[in-house]
């Protein structure tokens, strides 16, 4: 048998169950855009997270930064020690050749008296000689 009022609602159903087409409408759209802006809000919160892990990173490449040009002023600062070692050294063989140096001149010096002394012993020697060859002929003289 067919229902002889098709349009209209039966009596065994609820109206309040019953939605109507544009209110069913507009709820599934802001379910919709609740969906939507709960996928934007993990989105955000998904680069909030890659944000800070940069964040970390940058931190950690500052302090690595830093360290360089710590490390980079201890190079340079050990190139200046080394410098200034060679130097020492230098210096320290300028004062050693110094000494030297001034050993060879006392040696010098002494030398040249040594040599004062040899040409005063040869000029007596010569005196001494010719006293001898005047004493003998003094003594064939006497003779």
């Amino acid at each position: 048998m067919s229902d002889p009022e098709p349009c209209r609602m039966k009596h065994t159903e609820d109206p309040e169950e019953q939605r109507d087409p544009m209110e069913e409408s507009e709820e599934s759209e802001e379910l919709s855009e609740v969906e939507e802006e709960s996928e934007e809000l993990s989105e955000v919160e998904e680069e909030s997270e890659e944000l800070s892990e940069v964040e970390e990173e940058s931190e950690e490449l500052s302090e690595v930064k830093e360290e360089s040009e710590e490390l980079s002023e201890v190079e340079e600062e050990s190139e200046e020690l080394s410098e200034v070692k060679e130097e020492s050294e230098e210096l320290s063989k300028v004062e050693e050749e110094s000494e030297e140096l001034s050993e060879v001149k006392e040696e010098s010096e002494e030398l040249s008296e040594v040599e004062e002394e040899s040409e005063e012993l040869s000029e007596v020697k010569e005196e001494s000689e010719e006293l001898s060859e005047v004493k003998e002929e003094s003594e064939e003289l006497m003779k």
